[in-house]
């Protein structure tokens, strides 16, 4: 049985290998919960949101195990930038000629771990090709693109439906204007962002709009040609869902 619920105020993380970023409720702590949150017995497999402190829009699935496991779904942006924050000169400005040996190994090993990539259809323009052995999905409403899948879903929906077919962590992959809509959902979990040591001088940002995240820096390296590659994880404590 897996049901999804809304839950609200949860604070306790599991201490579970393999489940370290669920938290723990007994199944009728999270049962009662669901039901105040809205969601009746009948229609807890309805997607619901769930709320936690720390990580305010995360959805979740109850396994009985002995406990109600609710295990988070994760969302990280991948992206390379210029010295100077540019992902790109231009719209059809390929990475792929700019960026690092190491910062291309990430984003393989990490896209392909995650099992689906999500972009917006000038970045997926600038591919030779479908991703292979990734779901390529392509935020379009009217254009269809060989190889991908093609969505105009809002963030939280679609990463509901992933999760739904099975998905545990999504990997989203630009443009400005994709990385934007996902930030401002408060759906991504991680960034991991490459500082390539070259100078665009005028270009395409990370981001399209006015934004405010405090984030932790996880972890660095720094790749034979002097990239920097860092992981940083949102801080979302006290920048609550709707503010």
């Amino acid at each position: 049985m897996a049901d999804l619920v809304a839950v609200r105020n949860a604070s306790r993380r599991a201490d579970i290998p393999g489940h370290e970023n669920a938290l723990i409720l007994s199944d009728d702590a999270a049962r009662t919960t669901a039901i105040a949150c809205g969601a009746t017995a009948d229609k807890l497999g309805d997607a619901q949101e769930i709320l936690i402190p720390g990580r305010p829009f995360v959805r979740g699935i109850i396994r009985h195990i002995g406990h109600s496991i609710i295990q988070a779904m994760n969302c990280f942006i991948i992206a390379a930038l210029s010295a100077d924050g540019c992902i790109a000169k231009d719209d059809k400005h390929s990475p792929f000629n700019w960026t690092s040996k190491e910062d291309k190994k990430r984003f393989i090993e990490f896209t392909k771990k995650a099992g689906v990539v999500v972009m917006g259809s000038s970045t997926y323009a600038t591919l030779p090709g479908a991703l292979k052995e990734r779901v390529n999905i392509v935020y379009s409403r009217s254009k269809k693109f060989e190889g991908a899948e093609v969505t105009a879903k809002e963030p939280a929906e679609l990463l509901t439906e992933l999760e739904g077919r099975g998905f545990k962590e999504v990997a989203i992959c630009g443009g400005s204007h994709i990385y934007t809509m996902f930030m401002k959902a408060k759906v991504v979990d991680r960034l991991f962002l490459t500082i390539e040591p070259i100078l665009f001088g005028k270009g395409v940002n990370l981001f399209n709009e006015d934004l405010l995240f405090h984030m932790n820096l996880v972890s660095t390296s720094q790749a034979e040609n002097g990239a920097l590659l860092l992981e940083y994880a949102v801080d979302y404590k006290g920048v609550g869902k709707g503010k």
